[in-house]
């Protein structure tokens, strides 16, 4: 089941916003789940929330590592 173009241009925007929510502050799934549960109102809501879980794995795949990276802060020392 694909949805027409301008579902899924919405969907995409969504996306992005969601992603930007969870960048700065988290919480970005607020936004995907009701989107996609208003995309796919007959698809069952556990599909919801695993396409937004995965959307979140695949979103924090790139960031550093906390143990990686940048060396530890002096206060750590003390």
């Amino acid at each position: 089941m694909i949805p027409d173009w301008d579902v899924l241009v919405l969907l995409l925007a969504a996306a992005g916003v969601a992603g930007w929510i969870d960048a700065v502050i988290g919480g970005g799934g607020l936004v995907l789940i009701p989107a996609l549960l208003i995309a796919f109102p007959g698809a069952p809501p556990a599909s919801a929330l695993g396409t937004n879980k995965l959307a979140a794995i695949w979103g924090q795949a790139p960031r550093p590592s906390p143990t990686r990276g940048s060396p530890p802060s002096r206060a750590a020392w003390h």
